[in-house]
């Protein structure tokens, strides 16, 4: 089974088809241009994410170690008595 050709019997003038080619590369640039900003913007997003997590972290840490610590001067008191 044949298909006709694609826009029909008719060929694009040259320059038309310059111009659209043209048109398209601009497009497809700005998309890119897009994509590469978006990307650095979710690079951003995640950089500051993982310092607030590491910070969480630290803080977290902390508050463990302070506990521990309360909990042998607990079990030392209590094993005095």
């Amino acid at each position: 089974m044949a298909y006709p050709p694609m826009g029909g019997d008719v060929c694009p003038i040259p320059g038309q088809t310059a111009s659209s080619m043209e048109t398209l590369l601009r497009n497809i640039q700005g998309l890119l241009k897009v994509a590469a900003d978006n990307a650095r913007q979710q690079e951003r997003q995640i950089s500051l994410e993982k310092a607030e997590l590491k910070m969480e972290l630290l803080r977290e840490r902390e508050v463990r170690e302070g506990i521990e610590k309360q909990l042998m001067d607990e079990q030392r008191t209590r094993s005095k008595q």
